[in-house]
């Protein structure tokens, strides 16, 4: 867990800055604007896409940003 903690204090998505995110289980949170699964580590945020049959493949890893939880160049690709 980084110095920022776990979603509940910023409460948007680490990839595309919506606040629709879910949490699936213990430090693993889902945001259903984007469909990325993310989770946090001491270094910042590591983000998933969902595969065709429901497998995750690893896409970034992004720093914990103070106050905000957004990357600066935003968007998920494809």
């Amino acid at each position: 867990m980084g110095q920022w903690g776990p979603v509940k204090r910023m409460w948007t998505c680490p990839a595309c800055g919506a606040r629709g995110v879910g949490c699936l289980g213990v430090g693993q949170y889902y945001c259903r604007e984007c469909c990325i699964e993310f989770e946090s580590t001491d270094r910042g945020w590591q983000l998933f896409r969902v595969g065709d049959e429901g497998e995750l493949i690893f896409w970034k890893e992004v720093a914990h940003v103070p106050g905000r939880a957004r990357l600066s160049q935003g968007g998920v690709g494809r």
